[in-house]
């Protein structure tokens, strides 16, 4: 797995979007078009030979999300994937805490600097 800015594009019931997300030693961080907040982490899994992702995005009040929630106060969805380190972009499923479906796709974008 590639220590790097990744590009994650989304979609949900009811749109679509993107994140830019920086993994960087076990721990992941972004934001995406919706001004949601990023913060997580990930670790190799050595019985799948993928790279499971557990992040919790913080949604701001009264955004709009590709889940078709909207709420007038802050509030948390928790998602898990995971990625092949083997690939520099490819398709995620995507697991949330309210069972709604998302698709994703992650394209490596750059390393990050020394």
């Amino acid at each position: 797995m590639k220590d790097g800015i990744y590009k994650i594009d989304y979609a949900g019931a009811t749109g679509t979007g993107y994140a830019m997300l920086v993994f960087d030693g076990g721990r992941i961080y972004g934001s995406d078009v919706a001004r949601g907040e990023y913060d997580g982490h990930y670790a190799p899994n050595p019985n799948t030979g993928m790279v499971d992702i557990a992040v919790k995005v913080k949604m701001p009040a009264n955004a709009p999300s590709v889940i078709g929630m909207t709420n007038p106060f802050e509030w948390m969805l928790e998602v898990e994937t995971s990625m092949n380190p083997k690939r520099d972009s490819d398709n995620m499923a995507v697991r949330n805490n309210l069972g709604q479906p998302i698709k994703a796709r992650y394209e490596f974008m750059r390393s990050l600097p020394v």
